[in-house]
């Protein structure tokens, strides 16, 4: 059956009104948004737990501005790992804990070895038939990291993927697992390593 339903969302900045057009999957609870006419916020609720999420405006201009971004430069031929996701960051600094919140996300860090073992869980996943998504290019900062989830996300922010698999730099590993919120984190190891930038291990 179909029906339609109204949310009504507060709070001391904006009044926010969103119609959905919904419709329950066969053999599931949750209830996916056909069409949605957003004032402000674009609302949609996840495909596996069923849960309402907001999802601001500010998100979705950051969005699109790093997919046209990464248009650009691959048109230009100059990759658009990085650059894309730091101009989205700059407009929605939490846009990659919004984007990170209905995927199940494996993290790898550590001073050496970060690739290969990231690439070998690829090909565990990829043997077990998962469907996931990964940083191969090596953008493994903040902004690297933004990007590939951007476009592995639709302009309303629903990750297509239901895994990914994150090569994170150790020195900017706390600020990104702050915004990603990994399932699983695997360490390879951690040396002094480029203490012109970082530093002693103890106080890096």
């Amino acid at each position: 059956y179909y029906f339609t339903a109204t949310e009504y969302y507060f709070n001391a900045t904006e009044i926010i009104l969103c119609r959905f057009f919904m419709l329950p999957l066969p053999g599931s609870r949750a209830i996916i948004p056909a069409l949605s006419f957003p004032l402000g916020c674009l609302c949609f609720k996840t495909d596996k737990r069923g849960t309402i999420m907001k999802f601001s405006f500010r998100a979705f201009l950051a969005i699109l501005l790093c997919k046209l971004l990464r248009a650009f430069s691959r048109l230009l031929r100059r990759g658009g790992t990085a650059m894309p996701g730091r101009f989205a960051v700059k407009v929605c600094p939490d846009l990659l804990s919004r984007l990170s919140g209905n995927v199940k996300t494996v993290a790898v860090t550590g001073t050496n070895g970060k690739t290969t073992c990231s690439r070998m869980i690829e090909e565990a996943f990829s043997e077990a038939g998962l469907d996931y998504f990964a940083n191969r290019s090596g953008a493994n900062l903040m902004s690297g990291i933004t990007t590939e989830f951007v476009m592995n996300a639709t302009l309303f922010g629903r990750i297509k993927k239901e895994y990914a698999v994150i090569e994170c730099d150790e020195a900017a590993a706390v600020k990104v697992f702050g915004q990603l919120h990994p399932q699983v984190i695997v360490v390879t190891n951690l040396f002094r390593d480029q203490l012109d930038r970082y530093g002693e291990i103890t106080h890096s």
